[in-house]
C-alpha cells in the first residue's frame, strides 16, 4: 500500500492511477487486512466477538480521523503531498505486521474428543505432526484425479487463492449471497454519501463531517456490538441480521431527510450497523464451521464482496449521471441490505435443514450397506449348504 500511494503521487495520467492505486494499493490492502482477522481467530476462542470488535475498531478510527485530516492536508500540501504523507503512514503497517506472532504454526489443529488420548511431549511435536499431516494432504490433493482419471489442474492452480475445503460446507453459499448484497450496499454508500450530501445543498465542510461521524460510530460501534454479543450470549446470526437490516432501513430513510441533521443521524445509524455486521462476518463463519476454516471462509466472503463492488459501484455512478439524482441508487443499496438481513436471520434454519438432510442421507447409506451385507451373508450360507449337499 505504501509503495502504491507513493507511486500514485507521481502519476501524470489517469491510466497510471488505475494501476498504482487500483491494483497495487488494492492488493496491498487485501493482503494486509485478512491476516489480521485470521490471527484474531487463532488467539481468541471464548471471547471472539469482543476481540474482533476491538481489533476492527481501528477502521472506524481511520475513517474518523482521515476524513477530517485529509482535507487539511490537501489544502496545505496538495493531493500529491497528501498521498506521500499517507504512504508514510501506511509504511507503519509493516511494523504492526511484525508483531503478529503465530501460535507456533499457522495451521493449528484443535484436539477433539477422539484425540483426547493423544499425548505430546512438547508443543513442537504437536506442530511437527500437523506439518506432516498437512504435507500428506497437500500431496494427496496434488495427485487427486477426477472421474476420468485426469488431474484436477484447475483446482490445483486456484488452490493458492481459494480454499475449496470451505465449499464442502453448504452453509457457505447463503453466506456468500449475503456478502454480495452487503457489498452492493456499502460500496454504493461509501463512494457516494458525500457527493449526495453536496447534491442536497449541504456545504462541503459539513459533508465531510458526515463521513467523520460515520467513522466515529464505527469506532464506537464495533467494540460495542462485539461486547453486546459476548455478554448477551445471543446467537451471532441475530446480531448479524439486525445490524445489516439497520443499514438498509436507515439508508432508505436517508433519501427523505435532505438536511444536515438528517444526514448526520443517518451516518450515526449506518456507522453502528456497518461496524456491527462487519465484525460478525468471521464470528458467523466460526459459528457454522470449525476454527481452522475461519480465515478461509471469511476470505471467500470478502472476495465476493470485492467482486460485487467492482461491478455495482461504477454502475451506480453511471445511474446517477443518467438520472441526475441518487434516489434510485440508494434505494437499491437499502433493499440489498434488508434482503441480506432477512437471509442472515434464516441461516440457523438453513443449517438445520442441511444437517437434517445429511443425517438422512447418512442413515440411508448405512441401511443400504447393512442390507447389502445381509444379502452377501445369505448368499454365502446358500453356497455352503449346496456344497455340503454335493
Amino acid at each position: 500500500m505504501s509503495i502504491g500511494l507513493m507511486s500514485t503521487s507521481f502519476t501524470t495520467s489517469l491510466y497510471h492511477v488505475y494501476f498504482t492505486y487500483g491494483v497495487i494499493v488494492g492488493c496491498g490492502g487485501a493482503l494486509g487486512y485478512m491476516p489480521c482477522i485470521e490471527m484474531v481467530g487463532f488467539y481468541f476462542k471464548k471471547r471472539l466477538s469482543l476481540a474482533m470488535g476491538l481489533a476492527m475498531a481501528g477502521t472506524g478510527a481511520g475513517h474518523f480521523i482521515l476524513s477530517v485530516v485529509s482535507q487539511i492536508f490537501i489544502d496545505t500540501y496538495g493531493w500529491r503531498g497528501t498521498l506521500m504523507i499517507m504512504s508514510a503512514l501506511m509504511a507503519n503497517i509493516c511494523v504492526a505486521g511484525a508483531l503478529l506472532r503465530p501460535l507456533g504454526h499457522a495451521h493449528v489443529r484443535l484436539v477433539t474428543e477422539n484425540d483426547q488420548n493423544t499425548k505430546f511431549d512438547s508443543a513442537s511435536e504437536r506442530f511437527i505432526e500437523n506439518d506432516e499431516q498437512d504435507n500428506v494432504k497437500e500431496s494427496e490433493s496434488k495427485g487427486s484425479r477426477d472421474e476420468n482419471g485426469h488431474c484436477d489442474k484447475c483446482k490445483s492452480c486456484l488452490s493458492p487463492f481459494v480454499n475449496f475445503e470451505v465449499l464442502k460446507y453448504p452453509i457457505i453459499y447463503p453466506m456468500l449471497v449475503i456478502g454480495i448484497l452487503q457489498s452492493i450496499g456499502y460500496g454504493i454508500i461509501t463512494l457516494h454519501i458525500v457527493r449526495r450530501a453536496l447534491d442536497f445543498g449541504i456545504p462541503g465542510t459539513l459533508s465531510s463531517m458526515i463521513t467523520a461521524a460515520y467513522g466515529l460510530c464505527q469506532l464506537v460501534g464495533r467494540p460495542l456490538v462485539g461486547t453486546i454479543g459476548h455478554v448477551s450470549k445471543v446467537n451471532p446470526c441475530i446480531i448479524f441480521s439486525l445490524t445489516t437490516a439497520l443499514c438498509g432501513i436507515s439508508t432508505i430513510a436517508s433519501i427523505y431527510t435532505r438536511h444536515f441533521a438528517g444526514q448526520l443521524i443517518y451516518a450515526i445509524l449506518y456507522g453502528i450497523g456497518f461496524g456491527g455486521f462487519f465484525i460478525h462476518i468471521p464470528i458467523v463463519v466460526a459459528h457454522f464451521m470449525d476454527s481452522s476454516n475461519i480465515g478461509a471462509g471469511t476470505t471467500m466472503i470478502i472476495q465476493f464482496h470485492c467482486l460485487a463492488s467492482l461491478i455495482f459501484v461504477p454502475v451506480s455512478g453511471w445511474v446517477r449521471d443518467v438520472t441526475g439524482v441518487y434516489d434510485g441508487v440508494f434505494w437499491l443499496a437499502g433493499l440489498c441490505f434488508v434482503a441480506g438481513g432477512v437471509i442472515a436471520l434464516l441461516l440457523p434454519m438453513f443449517d438445520r435443514i442441511i444437517k437434517s438432510r445429511q443425517k438422512r442421507k447418512k442413515d440411508s447409506q448405512a441401511t443400504e450397506k447393512q442390507e447389502s451385507g445381509t444379502e452377501e451373508t445369505t448368499e454365502e450360507i446358500l453356497i455352503e449348504e449346496s456344497t455340503s449337499a454335493l
